[in-house]
Parts: structure tokens; sequence; C-alpha cells
């Protein structure tokens, strides 16, 4: 739990089709926009024509996607003046490798099509700020402050695009490894901070920038509270593997009476994996590792997280 967040990663046993599956096929929105260099505010200018179009593809979920002819044709665009060879894909001004099946011959046939990998949009590394502006500490976000679809930019002529390299490959064993690794995300916004304050009358937090330990938590937790989620982990192997779990806490008030007033105790089906103890307003940022055997094949898991201040009514944002 990461407050706002948990990240909890295992090696589990690679059984099904579904977990074996590695490539997707998934449909979504394409739009025609004109670009003019005058309003677009990409973080590369260089990739942009001004005055030419562009297909625009919005991205949800991280996947393989697939665009064929059709998707060109349904958009508007007259493919017979289309090179494949040199369609290019853009996400945040750079240029992305992409596959593309029949461009050799310079013609956008009936059957030809591009597969790219593409990802939501993520909060990715963030820094957060003293009241001096200088940088206090980085998180990796999951969510992004404004939006999670990510925009993919789509354009032809010109140069020959970047494309993904061919090679052949064969495998004496198909599979080598009877693990994975999963990852679970576990993360519920339901208060804002603005952050770090140390009394009625800090207002350091006033602030352009993020400032040291605001944003989004589950729970401003108090003495007794117990934070509850689960999940699944039906495929776990059969020789115990080591899981890492990571949360992050920020204490939203102190005692000066109490060294190391603020516990968090973390549990996975009901077994102690974490015991920290912060002074004031020292945040948590905490990684763990435990052994998968306390995991379960047959039932939901189940994390806990319980806060205790010692000396007073203390809270802490998880």
């Amino acid at each position: 739990m990461n407050t706002r967040k948990e990240n909890s990663t295992c090696n589990q046993t690679a059984l099904t089709s579904r977990e074996m599956s590695s490539f997707k096929i998934t449909s979504f929105a394409i739009l025609i926009l004109i670009m003019f260099a005058e309003i677009a505010y990409p973080q590369n200018f260089n990739w942009i024509t001004p005055n030419k179009f562009y297909l625009k593809l919005y991205v949800l979920d991280d996947a393989m996607y697939r665009i064929t002819r059709a998707d060109f044709t349904n958009a508007g665009i007259n493919t017979a003046n289309v090179d494949p060879r040199t369609i290019k894909v853009f996400n945040k001004g750079v240029e992305i490798p992409v596959y593309f099946q029949g461009d050799t011959d310079r013609v956008f046939d009936p059957n030809d099509y591009m597969d790219l990998y593409a990802t939501r949009n993520y909060g990715g590394a963030t820094k957060y700020y003293t009241v001096d502006n200088t940088v206090f500490y980085q998180k990796d976000e999951y969510f992004n402050l404004y939006s999670d679809t990510n925009v993919y930019w789509i354009g032809w002529d010109g140069g020959d695009g970047a494309r993904c390299s061919s090679f052949d490959f064969s495998a004496v064993d198909p599979y080598a490894s009877e693990t994975f690794t999963e990852r679970f995300h576990f993360e519920k916004d339901k208060v804002y901070s603005q952050g770090e304050r140390s009394g009625s009358t800090d207002y350091r937090f006033f602030n352009n920038e993020m400032f040291q330990g605001e944003g989004w938590y589950w729970s401003n937790m108090y003495t007794g509270l117990t934070l509850t989620d689960t999940f699944s982990t039906p495929y776990l192997p059969v020789t115990p593997a080591n899981c890492t779990l990571n949360f992050f806490a920020y204490p939203s008030d102190l005692t000066y009476s109490v060294f190391n007033e603020h516990r968090i105790i973390i549990y996975v089906n009901n077994n102690v994996v974490a015991d920290v103890l912060k002074n004031d307003l020292t945040r948590f940022n905490s990684t763990v590792t435990f052994s998968s055997s306390l995991l379960r094949n047959d039932t939901l898991n189940v994390v806990k997280a319980y806060y205790q201040a010692t000396g007073y009514d203390g809270h802490t944002l998880f």
C-alpha cells in the first residue's frame, strides 16, 4: 500500500493462456487534427510539421495496438497518397519504433497493418519541493494529476519512419521459466493534502510547485484505525519466492514530547511484514521483503495497514 499506494510484487507460476499471452490487439479512436506551430505545446517541437494532417490516437491501457489501412480510410485519409514506409508515430515529442507488415513495397495495401506498444498516461517521476523551492524528494506516481489518457500522433511523408527490428530465434525450451513477476497496485484517492504543516499558522504549502507531503491519500489515519484491501494470487510457485512491498505515508501533525510518535504496521494475511516508526513530520517511504509462503492460492489475500500515535492524538496521511 503506498499511501496513496502500495506496490507488491511476487513470483507466480505461469500456467494459463491468459498469463502466457504476450500480445493484445485493441481498437481505439482515431481523429484528424491539423497542427499549427503557434498552438501546439509538445515536449519537443522538432517533430511537428506546421499545417500538416496527423492522426491522433487516444490510449487508455498498456497494450499492443494494431492499426490497419481501414483505420486510415475511416478517418478520411486517402491512402493512395501514403507511402507506408514514411509512416511515423510520436509520443510526447519522441518518435517510437513500430512493426509494419507490408510496407516494403511502399504501397499501402488493404491487408497492411501497423503494430505498436502504447501505454496509458502515468504520473511518472514527480518532484516535491520545500518552501525554498529545492527538491525534497521524488516519487514514481502511478496516476497523472491531469489525465490517464495518453496521446500518440501518426504522421506520414518525408523520410522513412522508425521500425522494430525483425529477427529469427528458436528456443530449445520454449518455457524455460516456470514463474513470472506480477505487480499489485493499491491506491484509493479520497483525501487531498496541500502538504506538510507543523501547526495551524504554518502556510509553507502556499507554493506553486508540489509541496512536500502534498497529494492524494487514502485516509488521514488516527490511532487504532486499520485500512484493508484484498488481492488474488491463484498461481503461486511451489517453491516460495521473495515478495516486496512498498508503502508511503506522511504525518499530518506532531508532538515534541515523544520521539518516534508515529507507527504503522503492515499485515499480509494477519502476518506482520512491516513495523515502522517515524518522528515528527518524517515521511514513511518503506520497502520490505517477505516470503510468498504467506500468500494464498485459493482465497483472497488480505493486506492491512494499522496506525498508532504515542503520547497524543496523532494522525498520518496514508
